[in-house]
């Protein structure tokens, strides 16, 4: 039996990739937050990370927010921003061209904010500079998170912005993962979890196969399915052979099992 010892990591290993064990520990629970904070923190020197999915033109759902300190300023502010600055940001204005299939990393500050109330409330009152954000699209929505830096501690430097980048693949995984893990809030959102899990597991499905095995999860029929999607039965039995074939399934029992986990 060969036995070879684990290497250390060293001071000058990537620090995103030194914090990665504690992301795939926590992710899914409360604490992934925190976990997210404390390798961002130690990577770019920022005091607030926040996170979110965006669907197409609907409002975002805040995944998780987290400070530096004990008032949580992140949280406050990621849900005005939730429930009323969304439409304001201008990384939402980007268009095809600069959003593509491999994700897109942005640097916002302050003072290029136009709306007023959003720039005071989000980033004035609490002393915020300048966020750096990295999104992707993943299976109909996009996931964003958003480092933010105070005024006093300056801008992102070149590096740190760059350790971010190169860990974007991971982050936005790892987002995916903690966003289909986490519990729905209400009893209207269990339909919302299965989508979110189905994501994660298959981020090849089209919208209208997501949509099929969602509404299959949910326990309707496929003519009712066909009724509340508008589309013909054959295609609603389509849309089903594809998406199992694509999970690897054949049956509402094993697609159960797999949103329900």
């Amino acid at each position: 039996m060969d036995v070879l010892p684990l290497p250390k990591l060293q001071p000058t290993v990537h620090p995103m990739r030194r914090h990665l064990g504690g992301l795939i520990e926590t992710v899914g629970t409360h604490r992934f937050g925190s976990s997210l904070m404390a390798a961002a923190r130690e990577a770019t020197k920022c005091e607030h990370v926040t996170a979110f999915a965006m669907p197409a033109a609907k409002p975002p759902r805040v995944l998780l927010a987290d400070s530096v300190g004990s008032v949580p300023i992140a949280r406050v502010a990621s849900a005005k921003y939730a429930a009323q600055f969304w439409p304001h940001d201008p990384i939402n204005r980007l268009g095809p061209r600069e959003v593509n299939g491999e994700g897109v990393a942005v640097r916002v500050c302050a003072d290029e904010i136009e709306d007023s109330a959003y720039r005071r409330d989000c980033y004035v009152i609490n002393g915020l500079n300048e966020r750096f954000s990295i999104q992707r699209d993943r299976g109909g929505e996009t996931l964003r998170v958003n480092f933010y830096r105070s005024r006093t501690a300056g801008r992102f430097a070149a590096a740190e912005m760059q350790s971010v980048v190169e860990s974007a693949d991971c982050l936005i995984s790892l987002l995916a993962k903690h966003d289909a893990m986490s519990a729905p809030t209400d009893s209207g959102s269990t339909t919302e979890l299965f989508a979110r899990r189905l994501r994660v597991l298959a981020p090849t499905l089209s919208q209208r196969e997501t949509d099929v095995c969602v509404a299959i999860a949910d326990g309707m029929s496929s003519e009712a399915i066909a009724l509340k999607l508008g589309i013909s039965l054959n295609t609603v039995l389509t849309y089903r052979k594809r998406a199992y074939a694509r999970l690897g399934i054949s049956s509402q029992n094993e697609l159960l099992k797999m949103v329900l986990v």
